[in-house]
Formats: structure tokens, C-alpha cells, sequence
């Protein structure tokens, strides 16, 4: 007999970690270096990106030697509809087929080391001076350091924010 709680369902355990959107459901967990979202999975004693454990819950196992591409090139996005099979090779040739930048020229919810969204920050401005800074991090999710940030125009330096950007419209 183990000690120790239960550990959730995977589904339960990814499900909560994700943002639904019209378009690309953002990866709200832990994210590496390389900005793929990761989630430790307990049955499988190891840690798999978050894409790659979309993929499998909505559709399957990955057949063996192919990857999980995105297209659209959201490294943190795990709408199973956005994601789909391929060699390494074909990803390989996506990335210079579409030319895509490096980080440094990747702005706001499409940063891999992002952590909010843009109507995240745009309610995090929008409120800035009628709350203390640590009250708008709880509510979002985030440190009181990253609020900051974002106020000083250090991080997001290049998002002016509308009123309706604050409520996703």
C-alpha cells in the first residue's frame, strides 16, 4: 500500500494547466529553456512536453521515430488541432520554410518564455494604478517582479494596450 495523496488523473493534471482561446490554447505550466510547455507524467515516470501529451490524449500514441509539429509555430500552444505528426526532417524544413526569428525578435504571447497572455497584460496595466502590484500578480498568475516589469516597459516594451484587448476583444 503507498503513502501519500493520489496522484490526479493526467488528464485532470494537463487540463488545468492550459488556456483555451479561439485559436491556440496556451501552455500555462512549466516551460524549459527552448519554450516547449513540460508536465511530469507519474505513470510514465518522466517528463513530456505538453504538445507531444496533447497530441497523445486527443489522439493517440506518436508512431515511432515522428515528432509533433505545430502549425502555427506556437512552441507553447497545445491545441490538438494545431499540432500534427512529421519526421524530424520535415520539421526541420518547416522551421526554414517559414523563416522563423529567433527569440529576441519574437514578441508578447508568442515569446517561449512568456508567461501571460496579451489580455493578461493588458488587465495588468489596465488596473496598475488602482491596485498594489501584488494583488494584480496574484490574480494573474505571475510575480510581483514580472508586474513590474511590464509597468516599467522592460518586459512588453512594445504593447500599447486598447480597453478592449483587456477583455479579449
Amino acid at each position: 500500500m503507498s503513502k501519500g495523496p493520489k496522484p490526479k488523473p493526467i488528464e485532470e493534471s494537463f487540463w488545468a494547466r492550459v488556456e483555451k482561446t479561439d485559436s491556440c490554447w496556451w501552455w500555462r505550466g512549466y516551460v524549459n529553456n527552448n519554450g516547449y510547455g513540460r508536465l511530469y507524467v507519474a505513470l510514465k515516470k518522466k517528463s513530456m512536453s505538453a504538445h507531444k501529451l496533447s497530441y497523445v490524449l486527443a489522439h493517440g500514441d506518436v508512431p515511432e521515430g515522428m515528432v509533433i509539429m505545430h502549425s502555427c509555430d506556437n512552441r507553447k500552444c497545445v491545441n490538438p488541432e494545431h499540432l500534427r505528426v512529421g519526421t524530424a526532417s520535415d520539421n526541420q524544413r518547416d522551421a526554414m520554410h517559414k523563416n522563423r526569428a529567433y527569440f529576441s525578435r519574437i514578441k508578447g504571447d508568442y515569446h517561449p518564455r512568456s508567461d501571460l497572455s496579451e489580455i493578461s497584460v493588458a488587465r495588468a496595466l489596465l488596473v496598475k494604478d488602482a491596485l498594489p502590484v501584488q494583488d494584480i500578480a496574484n490574480a494573474l498568475g505571475t510575480s510581483k517582479s514580472n508586474i513590474y516589469k511590464i509597468v516599467q516597459k522592460v518586459s512588453w516594451p512594445h504593447y500599447r494596450p486598447h480597453l478592449s484587448n483587456a477583455f479579449g476583444l
